[in-house]
């Protein structure tokens, strides 16, 4: 394994302790991928799945959806474009959710290059954020650590 994906799994581990990895995408699977949904990944999405092809969370949860697959990128990014008539979404990326289920579903997507939150809940509106998909995992592993804090 090289130092790069080293460092990159490393940091996901350090906002999500609990974090268990795919082996590292192909660079065909990520051309496959961006081909299928007619957009491309911005590089630290690239360099994402080009570490772990995936990765589940605390809960089980994959916090990083692998790329192909019924519960895959293009799978989930096609089924959401489709099941909502949000045109934005035809420009979105949806890699990863919170794993609630329902209108509590909190996805995080790329949109125009930028990482997006939205949630069914949410309707049209999504929040652009100005943090990366690193802060977004130590933020959820933080929320998940209150709850269980709560169970003691």
């Amino acid at each position: 394994m090289d130092s790069h994906v080293k460092e990159i799994r490393l940091r996901v581990l350090n906002a999500m302790p609990d974090a268990a990895f795919n082996p590292p995408a192909t660079q065909a699977q990520l051309d496959i991928a961006q081909e299928s949904i007619g957009l491309q990944f911005p590089r630290w999405l690239c360099d994402l799945y080009q570490a772990t092809n995936g990765f589940t969370g605390p809960t089980g949860v994959s916090y990083l959806y692998p790329i192909d697959g019924q519960n895959g990128l293009v799978s989930v990014t096609s089924f959401v474009r489709s099941e909502w008539n949000l045109p934005w979404l035809n420009n979105c990326i949806v890699f990863s959710d919170n794993g609630l289920g329902g209108s509590g579903t909190v996805h995080w997507a790329v949109l125009n290059g930028q990482l997006i939150e939205w949630c069914y809940g949410d309707g049209h509106e999504y929040q652009q954020l100005d943090i990366d998909f690193i802060a977004v995992l130590r933020r959820t592993q933080a929320t998940w650590n209150s709850l269980n804090e709560g169970d003691v």
